[in-house]
């Protein structure tokens, strides 16, 4: 299991494209869960529409937790995919 905190940098937040992006790549990792939680509230990464209701806006810290096959492969094509979206990533 893999847990890591991203910083959102984005004016716009963790609105529906980059929420895309993020869904379309826990979707190439079927044996993978994905949640991501803010403020207390944890949701299924491979939900569109559950990540958008965090409401994730610039300076919100987003946490995740990714569990299952290939934990370390997804985590540096996560890396690749939101370069530039946000400025601190903490594993833990």
């Amino acid at each position: 299991m893999l847990k890591a905190k991203l910083k959102l940098t984005r004016e716009d937040g963790l609105h529906a494209r980059p929420a895309a992006l993020l869904v379309a790549l826990i979707m190439k990792y079927p044996g993978l869960n994905v949640l991501l939680e803010k403020d207390g509230k944890e949701v299924n990464g491979r939900s569109l529409t559950a990540i958008l209701t965090l409401q994730g806006e610039k300076g919100d810290v987003i946490g995740f937790t990714i569990d299952g096959e290939s934990e370390d492969r997804f985590w540096e094509d996560l890396e690749k995919t939101i370069q530039g979206e946000v400025i601190q990533i903490e594993k833990t």
